[in-house]
C-alpha cells in the first residue's frame, strides 16, 4: 500500500481532479492542513481525504514539527508501507522538503527545492550561467543612513527599481519604489524577521511557462501571456493566463529560456511555473517556482490539454511517467479580477465573443480596501472558444477591464 501525504491549503485541494484520485489503486491518502482549515476541508473533500490533521499555529517551524509527529505515528501504524510527501502550496514547499529528508522519503529535498524557493539564490544561479535576470541585491535592512542607501540602490540598479520579500507568493510585499520617500515608507514597514531583496525594474510584457519535467528532461511546457503583471492586480487590473499556439516565435523563445533555467537550477521531477519579462528583443528572468501555476490556471490547463497539473505532479512522485499530450482540444483563457475600493455596487460580466464562465467570491454591498496581493480576487472568469484568434481578441478586451464598479 502506498501512502501519500499532502502538505496543502484548502483552495489547493480544491484544485486537484478529485474524481481522478479516487479512481486510484491501492493509494491512502492523508492530508496535513493548518488547523483554520481543517473543518472545510472534511466537510469539501472529505469523500476523497477522509483523514485530515490540522496544524496548531501559522509558522513553517510549526507545522513541520507537528507534520513529523503525525508522520511518525502513521509509519508506526502503518509498517513496511511505503510513504510519499507532496505539495504544490508554495509556502509549504520547504517543509515537505525537510519532511522528506527527516524520513528519507524520495522526491525533492531541502537544497533542492531551496533553489526554486529563494528569489535572491535562484538568480544568482543563473546569473552565473549568462541567464539575463534583473540587476539585484539583498536589502540590508540595518543601514541607518537612508539617504546614502537609496542612491547606493539606484546607482546599481536604476530608479524606478522593486523591492520584496524572497520568500513570499502571491505578489506579497512586492512595491515599485519610484522615490526616495518611498523607499523610506518600505523600510519602515519593513519586519525584520523577513528576508528582503531589491531589483532592476523591468518594463516589458510579462508572460509565464508552466512545465512537467521527468527524469531532468521537459516533457510537457506551456507558453502563456498575461493580460496584466501581477504586481498591477494591487492597482485593479486583472491577471489572466492564455496558452499560446508553440509555433508562434514568441513561445519557441519563451520555451527554450524555460528549459535552460530549468537546466541550470538542477530540475529533476515534477511541475514547475516560472515568470519571465519580454524587453525589447531580450527574455528578462522574473522567478519560477517548483509547483504547479496558481489561481484558475489548473482548470484551465485541464480544458485545454486534458491532464490535472496537480494529478500529474502526484503521479510522478509515485513513480508513474505520465503521456501528456499538446493537442488543443479547445483554446483557453483563464484569470482573476481584483476587489476594488469602496462598496460593490455592481458586479459586471464582460461581452465576449467566446463562451465563458464567470464565478465571484463576492457580493453587491461588500466593502473592500485596495487588493493586497493576488489572494483578493473578487471573481474568476474561464474562457473558451476553436479559434484562438478569436479568443485572443477577448483576451486583449480584458487588460483594462474591471469587473467591480464601487461607490
Amino acid at each position: 500500500m502506498k501512502n501519500v501525504v499532502i502538505t496543502s491549503t484548502y483552495t489547493k485541494l480544491s484544485h486537484y481532479n478529485h474524481e481522478q484520485l479516487a479512481q486510484m489503486q491501492g493509494v491512502n491518502f492523508f492530508v496535513i492542513v493548518r488547523e483554520s482549515e481543517r473543518l472545510a476541508v472534511e466537510r469539501d473533500f472529505g469523500a476523497t481525504f477522509p483523514n485530515v490533521f490540522g496544524i496548531q499555529g501559522t509558522s513553517e517551524e510549526e507545522f513541520f514539527q507537528q507534520s513529523k509527529s503525525y508522520i511518525s505515528e502513521l509509519m508506526t501504524q502503518k509498517e513496511g508501507e511505503s510513504f510519499y510527501i507532496v505539495t504544490m502550496a508554495e509556502d509549504l514547499l520547504l517543509v515537505a522538503a525537510k519532511l522528506r529528508e527527516a524520513f528519507n522519503l524520495t522526491g525533492m529535498n531541502f537544497e533542492q527545492t531551496y533553489r526554486f524557493r529563494n528569489k535572491g539564490e535562484m538568480k544568482k544561479i543563473l546569473q552565473k550561467a549568462n541567464i539575463r535576470v534583473p540587476y539585484f541585491g539583498k536589502l540590508d535592512l540595518s543601514k541607518s543612513e537612508h539617504k546614502a542607501y537609496f542612491e547606493e540602490i539606484v546607482a546599481e540598479v536604476g530608479l524606478p527599481f522593486i523591492i520584496k520579500p524572497t520568500m513570499m507568493a502571491c505578489s506579497n510585499g512586492v512595491s515599485k519604489i519610484e522615490s526616495f520617500d518611498a523607499f523610506v515608507e518600505y523600510l519602515d514597514d519593513a519586519q525584520p524577521n523577513i528576508e528582503y531583496g531589491y531589483e532592476e525594474f523591468i518594463s516589458g510584457k510579462l508572460y509565464h511557462c508552466d512545465s512537467i519535467v521527468s527524469n531532468g528532461e521537459v516533457i510537457f511546457s506551456s507558453a502563456c501571456e498575461y493580460t496584466n503583471e501581477n504586481m498591477h492586480f494591487q492597482k485593479g487590473k486583472s491577471v489572466i493566463s492564455m496558452p499560446l499556439p508553440d509555433d508562434l516565435a514568441i513561445s519557441q523563445e519563451i520555451l527554450a529560456f524555460n528549459k535552460a533555467v530549468l537546466n541550470e537550477l538542477g530540475m529533476e521531477q515534477g511541475a514547475n511555473h516560472l515568470e519571465v519579462f519580454k524587453k525589447g528583443d531580450e527574455l528578462v528572468f522574473l522567478e519560477v517556482a517548483c509547483r504547479a501555476p496558481g489561481a484558475v490556471v489548473v482548470p484551465m490547463y485541464e480544458r485545454q490539454f486534458g491532464f490535472n497539473f496537480l494529478n500529474t505532479n502526484l503521479e510522478m512522485e509515485l513513480g508513474l511517467v505520465p503521456e501528456l499530450s499538446k493537442s488543443a482540444k479547445v483554446y483557453c483563457f483563464s484569470g482573476i479580477f481584483p476587489v476594488q475600493p469602496g462598496t460593490a455596487i455592481e458586479l459586471v460580466e464582460p461581452q465576449l465573443q467566446s463562451g465563458f464562465d464567470m464565478n465571484w467570491n463576492i457580493k453587491q454591498g461588500q466593502k473592500f480596501d485596495s487588493a493586497d496581493s493576488l489572494r483578493d480576487i473578487a471573481g474568476s472568469i474561464q474562457a473558451t472558444n476553436q479559434c484562438f484568434d478569436t479568443l485572443r481578441e477577448d483576451f486583449r478586451k480584458l487588460i483594462d477591464f474591471h469587473a467591480v464598479n464601487c461607490a
